[in-house]
């Protein structure tokens, strides 16, 4: 085949992306201009502006609720598309070429919804590295018994002193657990159970709505993504808002339909001993979600901002705040154009003037999870300066605007971050060295080998090494950036889980001669949140400059 024949695809399928882009960016409302598409954006106002906080969905009383970037995308959905059949799986948006690329936002939501039936909703991303334990340790490293891993492969990893890289090879953390402490999460989920109804139904309406948008726009034609029905039986319940939805009668017609158990007497209705019918609760519940047309496909809902700004206006005592980012504006006119800081500013300034007691309380990451240090790294810095033009700098942000009116921030305003420590069980020189030497085998070795075995390997990877970047003290602390001091060791992936096993024992029997560490804790993190025992209680069995050395910091 000559060169020119191999390139020809490529060429035509550049130019379709060109063409799409193009498109994209002449008529960016192309979706909105038509009589018939200003009709059905006419229904969604009109829903909308039935609810509080101006959401899709109405608020729901007697529920029950519980608590509980590099991303390769590509990868994720090819893994997915072949375990069953039954699975299918959507990408979207498209960053380059199409009529809809977007350079910077993405969906940023994480939904799980089972049998229509239980919804559960949080920030946490579905992906290695986010599962952690209520006491957060950011230590695991088990000289003597690797079966007490809890982070295998990329699962442990820290995001501040190095990115996720090639994520498809799930054996290769290229960070040496010995020397690096791993990135803790803490996280709320909402989870809808068997009470909350109606609300639960609407978390699947938005997917249905996003699903079918997309389909619309990219796999129109094509038979393995079908059409989804909304779930609802608006027989049995005709006075619901999604009665009027602009698209329920065409998508129930041609779309899948999906059994529900909260509305009975209609074709998606069912109960049974496993899904009784639900008891009322008592806690009201309503949906909220921000979309727009690149993402969803119709005009812009703002509800959770909105659902902020009247929370906030209306607290009688105080505002807790937990998030990854804290950027916000108080005026109208500038770049970030969400007004939570203005409405933060104003409660406060109606505390002060009123002379009552008014207390808010914001927790937020010391430093963004991005790798690289502050000084040299363009998103860091980015993000940290719009941080600080919300809280404290630039002529309008919160403190600027209190003080204004004569106010001490400090009097009503907290901002606060999480710190953690931690201790790694590596005494090299009188355990971990001696180990290796023993049995013939680094403990990287290992690592890696026991991710290869409890993981598996992908078929579409033929990566056969491992390089592991083991990062040096800087005056920005422990990061990998362009300036950092590299230190590698390369090491071979096991090609098979038989061999992977070989590898961790004979690594685990090399402390045969030496010693154990039953007594010896792999974390002490759990001191951190008042346990009973004390940390000047824990045994270490290495030297006090091992000991000194293990001890880590988040």
């Amino acid at each position: 085949m000559s060169f020119f024949a191999k390139i020809a695809p490529k060429v035509s399928k550049g130019l379709e992306h060109a063409r799409a882009e193009v498109i994209g960016r002449w008529n960016p409302n192309r979706r909105h201009d038509d009589p018939e598409e200003q009709a059905q954006d006419e229904i969604r106002a009109q829903i909308n502006a039935s609810h509080r906080f101006q959401s899709f969905a109405g608020e729901r009383g007697n529920n029950v609720v519980t608590q509980t970037m590099a991303m390769s995308s590509k990868h994720t959905k090819n893994t997915l598309d072949r375990l069953h059949p039954n699975i299918t799986c959507m990408r979207h948006p498209d960053h380059i070429g199409a009529k809809d690329s977007v350079e910077f936002w993405s969906h940023h939501e994480k939904v799980v919804v089972v049998d229509n039936h239980y919804a559960a909703i949080g920030g946490l991303d579905l992906c290695f590295g986010r599962w952690d334990t209520h006491t957060h340790p950011l230590a695991d490293v088990h000289p003597t018994d690797f079966s007490r891993t809890l982070f295998p492969g990329q699962d442990y990893n820290n995001a501040r002193v190095q990115d996720f890289k090639d994520v498809y090879n799930y054996a290769s953390n290229t960070l040496s657990i010995l020397e690096t402490a791993r990135m803790p999460w803490h996280d709320v989920r909402f989870l809808c159970l068997s009470f909350c109804e109606i609300a639960e139904l609407m978390v699947v309406a938005h997917f249905v709505e996003r699903w079918n948008e997309v389909k619309k726009r990219k796999y129109r034609n094509d038979e393995h993504f079908p059409w989804l029905s909304l779930p609802h039986d608006v027989d049995a319940a005709p006075n619901e808002a999604v009665a009027r939805h602009p698209h329920l009668r065409k998508w129930r017609d041609i779309g899948h339909k999906y059994h529900q158990r909260w509305q009975g007497g209609g074709e998606t209705s069912r109960y049974d001993d496993e899904y009784p019918q639900p008891r009322p609760g008592t806690c009201k519940v309503q949906v909220v979600r921000s979309v727009s047309d690149w993402s969803h496909g119709v005009l812009t809902e703002r509800s959770i901002q909105n659902a902020y700004i009247q929370l906030i206006t209306e607290a009688k005592y105080f505002i807790y705040i937990e998030n990854q980012f804290f950027i916000s504006a108080t005026q109208d006119g500038d770049q970030v154009q969400n007004r939570i800081a203005g409405a933060i500013a104003d409660r406060i300034i109606r505390a002060y003037e009123e002379g009552s007691k008014f207390k808010v309380v914001v927790c937020i990451p010391e430093v963004p999870g991005f790798a690289g240090d502050v000084k040299n790294e363009g998103s860091l810095k980015t993000i940290m300066a719009a941080q600080y033009r919300t809280i404290n700098r630039g002529g309008a942000s919160i403190y600027e605007k209190l003080r204004a009116k004569s106010i001490e921030p400090l009097d009503y305003i907290r901002f606060y971050h999480l710190r953690a420590y931690d201790r790694i069980n590596a005494p090299m020189g009188s355990l971990i060295s001696q180990m290796e030497a023993n049995s013939g085998v680094k403990f990287h070795e290992a690592q890696i080998a026991l991710a290869r075995e409890w993981i598996g390997q992908d078929p579409e990877n033929t990566q056969t090494e491992v390089t592991l970047t083991i990062p040096e003290a800087t005056t920005e602390g422990l990061v990998v950036s362009d300036q950092t001091p590299k230190k590698t060791e390369t090491v071979k992936i096991p090609q098979s889980a038989e061999e992977a096993r070989a590898i961790v024992d004979r690594f685990e029997a090399g402390a045969e001669s030496i010693r154990g560490d039953e007594d010896v804790s792999d974390t002490v993190a759990q001191h951190m949140l008042n346990d009973r025992t004390g940390l000047e209680d824990e045994k270490w069995l290495g030297t006090e400059k091992e000991e000194l050395d293990a001890c880590v910091f988040s």
